[in-house]
């Protein structure tokens, strides 16, 4: 559903249809032929056109708000010889129209009978600028489902991250536990009566014996160092373990939100794609 809501918001594409026209330019009407390309933008389009009128010719369009003309261009599907092409630029219906005269000699227009030339001119300026647009929404479409991927590899690999750090927490606690029971048996084994024995040796034993009792001291203040830095680090453990508890479901969450916007943009991808396919066939 989701889907087709993205989907139904995008236009489709249009034909591209060259009619033979007449139109109103300068102080009277000329006969020659209009074209609307869907979707472009008008300044660009202009530009565009401008560019295409002056190719291979060292003449220049001479602009007037938004009609042009241009002498000695050449038209090579239409003519050999260069020609006069007046034109008429601008926006409609959510793209933009050119009407256009080529006078072949002068006050006489191609009409009918160039038709089939005058149409490819034109038709393969109009293709080219529709597939430009609809090629740079493919790339625009394509730039949002690679973000939309990297934010769900992202969600992935925290995911990942977690249960790993679950796990090496839980191999910890059990390492420590284990620790701490050895630790607990060696500082019970270390007792004063095991360097003392009875009275009549701790009587023997003179200075020495308090030099023992000093390091057996030493000795059971270590091991108790050893055992709170293990109880620190199952503690460490166990809250590292709780925090992951708390945050993977709400990763699952979002990575099914984020798989979902992966698949609703590969179908848009998907829709630009063959939008620009098809016009790429268009003859």
């Amino acid at each position: 559903m989701l889907a087709l809501f993205a989907i139904s918001g995008i236009r489709a594409q249009n034909p591209i249809v060259v009619s033979e026209d007449e139109f109103d330019f300068g102080s009277g009407t000329v006969p020659g032929y209009s074209v609307v390309i869907p979707e472009v933008e008008f300044d660009k389009t202009m530009k565009d056109w401008i560019k295409y009128l002056e190719t291979g010719t060292r003449s220049k369009v001479v602009e007037k708000d938004n009609n042009l003309s241009i002498f000695g261009a050449k038209v090579k599907p239409v003519s050999q010889d260069p020609v006069n092409v007046y034109s008429i630029v601008k926006e409609e219906n959510g793209g933009v129209k050119i009407q256009t005269a080529l006078e072949l000699e002068r006050e006489r227009y191609a009409s009918s009978t160039e038709y089939a030339n005058a149409r490819k001119y034109l038709f393969d300026f109009a293709k080219d600028e529709y597939m430009s647009v609809v090629n740079d929404q493919l790339n625009e479409e394509e730039k949002k489902l690679r973000s939309l991927r990297n934010d769900l590899t992202a969600l992935e690999n925290d995911q990942s991250r977690m249960e790993k750090s679950t796990k090496s927490s839980q191999e910890t606690i059990e390492e420590e536990n284990q620790k701490l029971a050895d630790l607990e048996t060696q500082l019970a084994s270390l007792t004063p009566e095991e360097y003392h024995g009875d009275s009549a040796a701790v009587t023997g034993m003179g200075s020495k014996s308090a030099d023992d009792v000093k390091d057996l001291e030493k000795e059971r203040k270590k091991v108790n160092r050893e055992i709170n830095s293990a109880e620190g680090r199952i503690d460490r453990a166990k809250k590292e373990i709780a925090e992951n508890e708390r945050a993977m479901p709400r990763n699952l969450s979002d990575q099914q939100i984020a798989k979902n916007k992966v698949e609703e943009q590969e179908k848009v991808v998907e829709f630009h794609r063959n939008k620009l396919e098809t016009i790429k066939s268009y003859k």
